[in-house]
């Protein structure tokens, strides 16, 4: 009985976050999200919204994703707000096909008569995007980068995935960590941190990270640059999250500053991830689809 409660109570303390100790509570943001457990696959669509030389853009990728081995495949062609008219607030999981509370989720974009794209998205100001929704900018420890693949035969299920199992580690100290003050959202008290890069600017993108103080894990985050490519990793962005199972997803990015794009510049620049649904084994859909060009990627 005694070793059940130690042990519960190691477990609850993993995440807390020294309020007065900087270097120990961003330890502790890379201990809670090292040590979240990601269901097998995702699969979600990327929303990127923007204006352009006077014209709103809303395009979609459908994307399917081997969460386990950071696996990303979007549909080359892009899906606009006449196929996707849900506007999502949060994350919407789904888990097998049902949704929270066992309500059904919105339907999938796939099952919408296909409509041809008004562009190809290769012609559009910011192009196309294959992103993965458990992006976190380094502060998992040994993960493997997210990559982008334009064969979905290559998200596998028969693929192995890594072993969920604890390791010890040596931390490098990446950032000067400061202590920005502790703020109340929605009930929670998230501890504010400052992070100034020690080495390799482009590669720690980590400016800004607001956490959760019971569980360390991340609520909001302030990066410099997303994607592998400008205009994307050009400017700063505000990140939001959202938390299923225990798990970091992206809810949203938002531009902090205009990107330049093809033959003008794009404001007010959004990314949001819906229509999200977890599950053990992919759709047989889901496995089909072949492309020449998988865009911007996660860095």
């Amino acid at each position: 009985m005694l070793k059940t409660a130690a042990l519960v109570l190691a477990i609850a303390l993993l995440g807390t976050v020294p309020a007065t100790d900087p270097d120990r509570a961003f330890a502790s943001a890379r201990d809670a999200v090292s040590a979240a457990t990601y269901p097998r696959y995702a699969s979600y669509v990327v929303m990127v919204r923007y204006t352009s030389n006077g014209h709103p853009y809303v395009q979609g990728w459908s994307t399917f994703e081997d969460l386990r081995r950071r696996v990303v495949h979007a549909q080359t062609f892009s899906s606009y707000e006449n196929m996707h008219p849900h506007v999502a607030k949060g994350i919407n999981f789904g888990f097998g096909g049902v949704g929270p509370s066992g309500v059904q989720p919105p339907p999938d974009p796939l099952s919408r008569p296909y409509k041809p794209p008004q562009q190809d998205t290769q012609d559009t100001p910011l192009g196309m995007v294959s992103f993965g929704i458990n992006q976190d900018f380094g502060l998992a420890r040994n993960a493997p980068p997210i990559t982008a693949t334009p064969n979905a035969h290559d998200v596998d299920p028969d693929a192995p995935a890594p072993p969920l199992i604890g390791t010890t580690h040596v931390d490098v100290k990446l950032y000067d960590v400061t202590l920005l003050g502790d703020e109340t959202d929605n009930g929670r008290t998230l501890v504010h941190l400052g992070l100034q890069p020690l080495r390799a600017p482009k590669a720690n993108r980590l400016r800004e990270l607001w956490l959760d103080e019971k569980t360390g894990l991340p609520v909001r985050a302030r990066v410099a640059g997303i994607g592998n490519a400008p205009p994307w990793n050009d400017v700063e962005w505000r990140i939001d999250y959202d938390v299923e199972g225990g798990a970091p997803y992206l809810q949203r990015e938002t531009a902090l500053a205009p990107l330049a794009a093809k033959q003008g510049v794009a404001t007010d620049v959004s990314v949001s991830y819906e229509n999200v649904t977890t599950e053990a084994i992919p759709k047989g859909y889901e496995r089909l689809g072949f492309g020449d060009r998988v865009g911007v990627t996660d860095p």
